[in-house]
């Protein structure tokens, strides 16, 4: 079971707004966060109308939809992303990983894959090593419907696509014209390797089968040690042997107990 943070000193109204973040996600808002959460659902309340934190939480769990409460983790974290953010792990799946898995099918999951940059830039690589949809899967999952959604109309702006080298957009991507024109759609080929689903990292996992690699990065910043443990030893019973764990290089496991072996910085794997 998660053991709640520490709560000392909060106003009750945003103490509701934190029991409700960390039970239904595992978000860990301690005390001192008051500004930050203040700032970030007030946006959504001046959107609904709404003159209080306690009518915002009224209206967040009487939405029987769940919109409201997707509305609001995606108000209460970043999701910020980009192609190939964290390069060493893409030269790490490049030069060993897929290398490694020629002649078998490979299958690789982006935990918490926001708008899909990642998951996308992990296709990207299958393809340029010549893998296809019959001998590769990339599973992305996140727990906000809003950047499922964006992540499977795999339409991004030019300002998206800024830092890629200009021959890598042609080869990846179907420039718009017209009143399209500044944007681009993931071509057909990698698209189709890609496959977007909801999952909530504190509940029992949905995705099926093992894995040749896990991407769970800059996710565990938001939980405290004791969600920390619980996520992790699920993400690990979904590794083959030998597969991988990457994290994000400001997360450690250090505090973590698990049977994963300890390769660079961000990168664990499985016993063989």
């Amino acid at each position: 079971m998660m053991s709640e943070p520490a709560r000392k000193s909060m106003a009750p109204e945003l103490e509701m707004i934190q029991k409700l973040a960390f039970s239904t996600f595992g978000l860990d808002l301690r005390s001192g966060k008051e500004e930050l959460i203040t700032a970030r659902i007030g946006k959504v309340m001046r959107k609904q109308n709404l003159g209080s934190i306690k009518d915002y939480y009224n209206y967040v769990i009487s939405d029987r939809s769940g919109n409201a409460l997707s509305e609001m983790i995606d108000a209460l974290t970043t999701n910020f992303t980009s192609f190939f953010r964290e390069t060493a792990h893409f030269d790490l799946l490049k030069k060993t990983i897929i290398p490694a898995a020629r002649g078998n099918k490979i299958r690789i999951w982006s935990a918490a894959c926001s708008t899909g940059e990642e998951p996308y830039s992990i296709a990207f690589c299958l393809h340029d090593a010549g893998f296809t949809t019959e001998s590769a899967e990339v599973i992305g999952t996140d727990i906000s419907q809003k950047v499922l959604s964006e992540a499977s109309a795999a339409i991004y702006k030019d300002e998206d696509l800024k830092q890629m080298p200009v021959e890598d957009r042609r080869r990846y991507f179907l420039a718009g014209v017209g009143a399209k024109a500044g944007y681009f759609k993931v071509k057909p080929q990698i698209l189709h390797m890609v496959h977007f689903g909801p999952q909530n990292l504190i509940e029992p996992l949905k995705v099926q089968g093992l894995f040749d690699v896990i991407f769970c990065r800059n996710v565990m910043i938001y939980f405290n040690k004791a969600t920390q443990q619980e996520v992790v030893s699920r993400l690990q019973t979904k590794l083959k042997p030998g597969g991988y764990l990457l994290i994000g290089h400001s997360e450690s496991l250090n505090a973590v107990q698990h049977s994963l072996k300890y390769i660079s910085p961000a990168t664990y794997r499985s016993v063989l």
